[in-house]
C-alpha cells in the first residue's frame, strides 16, 4: 500500500552550491561507481544525504547544472551525458561529492525509431491546455524516448542483466532523431477511423516510406482530437506489435520538452479538466498523472513489438505498472482528482520490467548494445516425456530464456512467470521444466512456451500440441 501522509508538495526549485564547496562525505551516490561506463545518453543518479532535510541537489559538469529531486536523506536526479568522460559534481547543501561516468554510445544496428504522424496537411499542431503551446513535438517525443531507454536499461540493470537497453536514432549533438510520417488522408478523415484501421494505415504508410526491417517503432498521431460536446475522443489508440507501436496523441501538452523539465513534470499538479480536453490519467485528472500514464503506456506499446505480452505482476509496464512510470523518476508523488495530500509510495510500487518480461527482453538482438554477426537460422527442439511429465528445451547456440505463457478466456496471451532466464556467463544447450509442478502451482490452464537462444532466435509452442505429439520441433525465426 501507499504511504500517504501531510508532507507539504514539493517543488523542484534548486539552488546550486558554489564550485568548491567541501567534500565532507554528506552525500553519496548508490545507483553507480566512478569510472563505470555507460551505453546510453541519459542517467538517473540516486544516492543518500546525511542532511534529511535537504529537498534538492543540484549537479554540474561540462559546464551544464541539472537540478535533482531529495526527500528523507535520498535523492534522484537526471543528468544527460556527452560521449567520452564525464566529470559530475553532485552537491547537497554543504555536501559534495564527484562522479566520473564514461558515455560509450551504443553501435548495434538494430534501432527504436519515433515517428510524429501527421496528416496530409502537415499539420503538426496537436490539442493543448497551456496558453501560449509552443507545442514542442520534437522536443516531447524526443525526451520520452530517452526517458523510456534509461528507465530500461536501469530496470534491467537492477534484474541482473547489466544495463541493457534498446538504441535510438540520435543525431551529431545526440538529439533523437523525430521523424515526421506524412498521410494520404485529412485529419478528419483519420478522426473517423477506428484504432484497428488507424494502425493499419500507419503501418503501411511507414512501411512505405521508411522501410527498416531492423526496427521497431513508435507512432504518434498528431491529429488526436476530443471533442466536448460528444465527451470523445478520435484518432486515439494503444496498439502494438510486429514492428509498430501506435499510441495517440491526445496529452502530448503533458509531456516535458527537455530531459531538464523531466522531474518538473512528473510533479506538476495542476488539474487537467476532463470535460475540455481527453485525461488519459485514470482519472487522476492533473498534468503529471497524463503525463506518466501515457509516456507509460507507449513505452507498454513498444513492449509488444518485442513480443512480450501482458503479464500478472501489478507494477509491470505490461500491466497497469505504466501508470507509475513518474514515480522511477522522482521521491514522492503530487495530489490529484482522488487525492488531496502527496503520497510518499513503497519502493516495490514503483513501474519496473518484471522478471517474467525482463528476462524475454535481455537476450533479444534490440538490447544487445554492440553490432554482431547474428545467426541467420538455427533449430530449436521441444520434447515432453509424458511419463515422468517432464519438457526438455534446446538449442545448439544456448537456452538463454524460456516463458510461462497462459490464454486467459478472452483469447489474449499472459506472461505468468519465467521458467527459466540465464543471465551471466555460457547459456545451457537444454533445460528441463516440470509440466507436473506448473500445473500444480498455478493450475489446470494451457500453457504457451516462449523459448530464446544465445542468438537471439525464438520459438513458440502450446502444451496442448505437445501433449497431441509426442515431440515438436517449431523453426525458430529472429526477433
Amino acid at each position: 500500500m501507499k504511504i500517504c501522509n501531510a508532507l507539504g508538495f514539493i517543488v523542484a526549485t534548486v539552488l546550486l552550491a558554489a564550485v568548491g564547496a567541501p567534500a565532507d562525505g554528506g552525500v553519496r551516490v548508490t545507483n553507480f561507481k566512478t569510472g563505470e561506463t555507460v551505453r546510453f545518453p541519459v542517467v538517473l543518479i540516486r544516492g543518500e544525504m546525511d542532511d534529511a532535510d535537504i529537498t534538492s541537489v543540484s549537479v554540474a559538469g561540462g559546464g551544464v547544472k541539472w537540478s535533482g529531486l531529495a526527500l528523507k536523506g535520498r535523492f534522484k536526479t537526471l543528468v544527460e551525458l556527452r560521449p567520452g568522460v564525464n566529470k559530475l559534481a553532485i552537491f547537497a547543501g554543504e555536501s559534495m561529492v564527484d562522479l566520473t561516468l564514461n558515455y560509450k554510445p551504443q553501435t548495434n544496428g538494430h534501432v527504436v525509431r519515433v515517428f510524429y504522424f501527421v496528416d496530409k496537411s502537415g499539420d503538426t499542431r496537436f490539442q493543448t491546455l497551456v496558453k501560449d503551446d509552443r507545442r514542442n513535438w520534437r522536443g516531447k517525443l524526443g525526451t520520452a524516448m530517452k526517458l523510456m531507454q534509461t528507465f530500461t536499461a536501469q530496470r534491467l540493470g537492477e534484474a541482473g542483466f547489466g544495463r541493457k537497453t534498446f538504441n535510438l536514432e540520435l543525431d551529431d549533438k545526440g538529439r533523437v532523431k523525430v521523424h515526421i510520417l506524412k498521410g494520404r488522408r485529412s485529419g478528419d478523415e483519420y478522426r473517423k477511423l477506428n484504432g484497428n484501421q488507424l494502425y493499419s494505415e500507419a503501418r503501411a504508410e511507414l512501411i512505405k516510406q521508411f522501410p527498416n526491417k531492423r526496427a521497431k517503432n513508435l507512432v504518434i498521431p498528431a491529429f488526436t482530437r476530443f471533442d466536448p460536446k460528444t465527451g470523445k475522443v478520435a484518432a486515439h489508440t494503444a496498439l502494438g506489435g510486429g514492428n509498430m507501436a501506435l499510441f495517440g496523441g491526445g496529452d502530448l501538452f503533458t509531456w516535458p520538452d527537455s530531459i531538464g523539465e523531466a522531474q518538473a513534470a512528473f510533479m506538476n499538479a495542476a488539474r487537467v479538466d476532463p470535460k475540455k480536453i481527453f485525461s488519459d490519467s485514470i482519472g487522476r485528472h492533473t498534468f503529471w498523472a497524463n503525463a506518466s500514464t501515457t509516456m507509460g503506456a507507449a513505452l507498454h506499446e513498444i513492449g509488444h513489438t518485442f513480443g512480450l505480452p501482458h503479464s500478472r505482476d501489478a507494477q509491470d509496464i505490461m500491466t497497469r505498472g505504466h501508470d507509475r512510470f513518474n514515480r522511477f523518476f522522482t521521491m514522492i508523488e503530487p495530489p490529484h482528482a482522488g487525492q488531496k495530500t502527496p503520497c510518499e509510495f513503497k519502493d516495490n510500487h514503483v513501474a519496473y520490467w518484471a522478471p517474467v518480461s525482463a528476462g524475454r527482453l535481455a537476450p533479444s538482438r534490440f538490447f544487445a548494445l554492440d553490432n554482431r554477426d547474428w545467426k541467420t537460422s538455427g533449430e530449436m527442439t521441444t520434447v515432453l516425456n509424458v511419463k515422468d511429465g517432464k519438457l526438455t528445451f534446446g538449442s545448439a547456440f544456448g537456452v538463454r530464456y524460456v516463458g510461462v505463457w497462459c490464454l486467459t478466456r478472452g483469447g489474449t496471451v499472459q506472461s505468468i512467470t519465467p521458467g527459466f532466464v540465464s543471465k551471466n556467463g555460457k547459456a545451457p544447450r537444454k533445460v528441463t521444466l516440470d509440466i507436473t509442478k506448473l500445473k500444480k502451482e498455478l493450475g489446470d490452464i494451457n500453457f504457451k512456451f516462449f523459448v530464446t537462444d544465445d542468438e537471439g532466435l525464438s520459438s513458440t509452442v502450446m502444451l496442448s500440441a505437445l501433449m497431441a505429439r509426442a515431440s515438436v520441433k517449431p523453426a525458430a525465426t529472429p526477433k
